[in-house]
């Protein structure tokens, strides 16, 4: 028989390769954050992170990485990280915009190794690929006659919806799925005008799209396999929750070793925010509404769009949210297509100089107490906070190249905190410990260890 497969949405970075004007990881600059590439640089953080799937692999039970970011391709040690969970018969898929140099190791691996190991390549097409569609098209004819499910995404920006046709001929030829896709920010879709709409809508080939468009199903009326069937998981800090919609609760965490899955579907652990990640209706995670079929055969090639579903009556009757704001990418400004290098360069740096400053006034002490660490933070005056998370690294030199340990990982309101942590930690040599502080607030942005001044834990013999 065949395994079936339990997902993992697994976000690796906020570096990328693209400034498009509709994602914030560009409005605020992290996509130049190449810092964050770093542990994947070490062999035994790669071991990590295989090893945690690869021990909850069975033979009739087994993983599909679904690999996003930032860009997934500039992935350090991709092919030993890949290589080791095709080992145990488990699956990865991209997201990725392919703006890449042929030449580059991430893109040579998608020309070594195809379906079915790599279950597909969601290949999306953002502004600045079309200022060389001849290259991106080049790199699509490629990795398709090498054997990959290839679908090109098109996000549906309302100053990008002419150019759909000529993009649809394109794909028609290729023989790869053309799928135009809802742009989410703080304005759409509730701002598309009507014949915006059903200019992309006219293109739509599966249900998921239709959901997108619609603004996505309240999760008050959901149930799913969030949880049981998918995960989500944020490779920045290790953390695991049921989906990449929400943020809780935490079902474990990669470099702590730990995973609780449920038992089955259940209610949405999170109300009043819409459920639009067309993978859970992709992969049937959502209860009664299942778009596996038509999923199935955009992956296989090109799709008319005559074909395309419309609302069916039990899927329309459900709960949409509405409202201009959907709640998802918090983009301030809609209207670009992409910025400018120098743009994003500074507002990088501005980013960088005001991250510790969000933390308004601030405290961190640790202490070893008979083989409990303690640890104390104390925030005031800081930015509304959402959840704080601290990590105990195991390298004794006081670099970050050893595997992290969760410590801490709990939402917090309000901005202020008096935290105090006591937690027994696994016994160590004299050396110095890194301890990371990752504080995340209630408009999206997070402060990483990275961006404070080291914190040191010295044990002495």
């Amino acid at each position: 028989m065949e395994p079936s497969y339990r997902i993992a949405e697994v976000y690796l970075f906020d570096t990328c390769t693209h400034r498009c004007g509709y994602c914030w990881l560009a409005e605020s600059g992290q996509v130049l954050d190449a810092q964050q590439l770093k542990p994947f640089r070490d062999l035994a953080f790669i071991s990590t992170v295989t090893g945690f799937f690869n021990s909850r692999t069975t033979s009739d039970q087994k993983w599909l990485l679904q690999f996003t970011g930032g860009e997934p391709l500039l992935t350090p040690n991709l092919g030993a990280l890949c290589r080791g969970l095709f080992e145990r018969g488990n699956r990865v898929a991209f997201y990725t915009a392919l703006l890449l140099p042929e030449s580059h190791a991430g893109y040579r691996f998608l020309l070594e190794h195809s379906a079915p190991d790599v279950d597909y390549i969601m290949a999306s097409l953002h502004p600045e690929a079309e200022l060389d569609e001849s290259t991106y098209f080049r790199k699509i004819a490629q990795l398709k006659a090498r054997g990959h499910n290839v679908i090109v995404r098109y996000v549906g920006h309302p100053a990008r919806l002419g150019a759909m046709e000529a993009i649809d001929a394109r794909c028609r030829d290729l023989d790869v799925c053309f799928y135009p896709t809802t742009l989410l920010s703080n304005t759409h879709p509730g701002d598309y005008s009507a014949a915006e709409r059903t200019s992309l809508s006219s293109r739509f080939t599966s249900l998921s799209q239709h959901i997108q468009l619609a603004g996505g199903l309240r999760t008050e009326a959901l149930t799913c396999h969030a949880g049981s069937r998918v995960i989500a998981v944020n490779l920045q800090t290790g953390n695991i929750t049921p989906c990449i919609t929400v943020d809780r609760p935490t079902l474990g965490n990669v470099f702590a070793n730990t995973l609780q899955l449920h038992d089955g579907p259940g209610p949405c652990p999170v109300s009043d925010v819409a459920c639009v990640c067309d993978i859970h209706y992709q992969q049937s995670i959502v209860v009664g509404v299942d778009d596996s079929s038509a999923f199935t055969v955009q992956k296989r090639g090109y799709v008319d769009t005559r074909t395309g579903p419309t609302l069916p009556p039990e899927v329309a009757s459900m709960s949409f949210r509405q409202g201009a704001k959907i709640g998802i990418g918090n983009v301030q400004d809609a209207t670009r297509l992409f910025f400018t290098k120098e743009e994003v360069k500074q507002r990088w740096e501005s980013r960088q100089e005001r991250r510790i400053d969000s933390l308004g006034r601030w405290h961190v002490a640790a202490a070893l107490r008979t083989g409990e660490v303690a640890v104390d933070v104390q925030l005031k005056d800081s930015r509304p906070l959402q959840y704080i998370e601290l990590f105990l690294n195991e390298a004794s030199d006081g670099s970050t190249s050893g595997t992290w340990s969760c410590l801490y990982s709990r939402p917090h309101e309000g901005s202020e905190l008096d935290l105090k942590v006591e937690k027994r930690i696994t016994p160590r040599g004299p050396g110095q410990y890194r301890l990371a502080l990752n504080v995340r607030f209630t408009d999206g942005t997070t402060c990483y260890w990275y961006s404070q001044p080291p914190h040191i834990l010295r044990l002495e013999s």
